[in-house]
């Protein structure tokens, strides 16, 4: 069965994760979250949701940080999300659905 990774990378988004990670439980394999530097809640926050939780310096550069997270998933698929966006029910029942279709691509 094809697998789905989800990453997110955060500095200071304590006020932004729980809705965001609230919105992709029970449709990840995998949830990794890339904690940037923060001096908030954010690990403490994220640690709720997942395990699966790194701590680095925030780069300047969003992709390097994106990057970290992006290495360490394990899934078929990948999908990265910012804090601040929310997979809506209906499109998380659509991803799941081509998921568990097996896609070939």
């Amino acid at each position: 069965m094809t697998t789905l990774s989800i990453t997110l990378i955060g500095h200071n988004e304590a006020h932004n994760l729980p809705r965001a990670l609230e919105s992709v439980q029970g449709l990840a394999d995998e949830l990794v979250y890339v904690d940037c530097g923060s001096s908030d809640t954010s690990a403490e926050v994220a640690a709720r949701y997942t395990q699966h939780l790194l701590h680095r310096p925030n780069d300047a550069n969003l992709n390097v940080n994106k990057q970290v997270g992006i290495e360490q998933c394990t899934g078929d698929w990948i999908f990265y999300l910012d804090p601040d966006e929310v997979i809506p029910s209906e499109l998380a029942r659509e991803i799941r659905a081509v998921i568990e279709s097996d896609p070939p691509h």
